[in-house]
């Protein structure tokens, strides 16, 4: 175990991670101290506070965060690059009103 697809899911899910995480700096989302992590069987998790308010800049920066992922995937690791699930952008939306929340987006493989 441990071979080269392995390898192989570990950078994909690494570069996935990593675009969560520089968008949401970027965006000016804070970031929990979990920061990023990847496992030796290639979950990651990614982990960034959404903004404390509703207004649609909070939530466009969070679904820019979010998409960021599957975006550096695709950049990087093409062919291993796993698409968003359809209703992602509406649940992203829905659970975007009240208080700060913490968004820790984990790898999509088992979504």
């Amino acid at each position: 175990m441990g071979g080269a697809s392995n390898d192989m899911d570990i950078e994909s899910t690494a570069h996935h991670e990593a675009g969560h995480i520089v968008v949401a700096a970027v965006q000016r989302l804070r970031l929990l101290p979990q920061g990023l992590g990847v496992d030796p069987q290639g979950e990651g998790l990614a982990c960034y506070f959404k903004q404390p308010d509703a207004s649609d800049l909070s939530v466009e920066r969070v679904i820019v965060a979010t998409f960021a992922g599957f975006k550096a995937q695709k950049h990087f690791c093409d062919e291993s690059s796993h698409a968003p699930p359809p209703d992602y952008t509406e649940e992203i939306i829905r659970n975007s009103s009240g208080p700060p929340k913490a968004c820790c987006s984990e790898s999509l493989k088992n979504v």
